[in-house]
């Protein structure tokens, strides 16, 4: 499936994507399918778009240059998001008739596993950090774990992404648009949903949970991630892009 090269802002972001005189500031970074089941039945067609303006920019700072050094995928487009300069898109665009309802829970699923991943890593570093540790140390590792106010933050994201999508389909050639972008929130990102040029819903960065529980962050991250990303063939082409432009 041919995806476009640009893609003009968002609604979110002022854009009007239906106008076909409206500037196009968003680039292809890269793009790959998504498949399931052993059979390797495709899916949709995942593809990430970039704020050129901003990503050059983002890009050509030490900061970025360091996290591009690490070599990880995973780690720079976290601290890319994080650092709340470049909005991104993650345009799904299906290769077969589906709904939203299949969109939802299947982000749903990537997200819970990304939770499990980072719940097991935090307890790893609370269980080596509190080893023969005492006192405001020992205080600190326990820190670590998520509160009972960061797991609610953590409920309450899940259950606003879900009411982003209707009870609609979601035909072979329309595309869902996931637009990450700076939330007011200092190191937050917030989320929006956008699919035949309006807006479907939005997730908002909620200053309650941890930069490692934010469900945006935990959405993307499974499309990112190092081990068992949501299409291996889009991680491994945009590993080949960032890796080849940042060198």
């Amino acid at each position: 499936m041919a995806l476009p090269k640009r893609l003009p802002a968002p609604v979110c972001l002022g854009g009007d994507p239906k106008s076909s005189s409206s500037e196009k500031p968003f680039v292809l970074l890269a793009s790959g399918v998504r498949t399931v089941s052993f059979l390797r039945v495709q899916v949709y067609v995942v593809a990430l778009y970039v704020d050129e303006a901003a990503y050059k920019k983002h890009t050509s700072s030490p900061t970025s240059k360091k996290a591009a050094e690490e070599g990880s995928t995973q780690a720079f487009i976290s601290h890319l998001l994080s650092s709340g300069e470049v909005p991104c898109i993650l345009r799904v665009a299906p290769t077969r008739n589906t709904d939203f309802g299949h969109l939802r829970d299947g982000f749903g699923r990537a997200v819970q596993a990304r939770v499990k991943v980072v719940r097991k890593a935090l307890q790893q570093a609370q269980k080596d950090g509190a080893g023969g540790l005492e006192g405001a140390a020992a205080e600190f590792a326990s820190s670590l774990l998520p509160s009972e106010e960061e797991e609610q933050a953590l409920a309450d994201g899940m259950q606003a992404l879900r009411e982003c999508f209707p009870k609609a389909s979601l035909q072979k050639g329309q595309t869902l648009d996931l637009v990450f972008h700076p939330s007011p929130r200092e190191g937050g990102v917030d989320l929006t949903l956008e699919h035949d040029g309006a807006i479907m819903g939005s997730l908002k960065h909620d200053g309650r949970a941890k930069q490692v529980l934010d469900v945006a962050k935990l959405l993307m991250e499974a499309y990112v991630a190092e081990k068992d990303p949501v299409s291996g063939v889009f991680k491994q082409a945009l590993s080949e892009k960032l890796f080849s432009s940042t060198s």
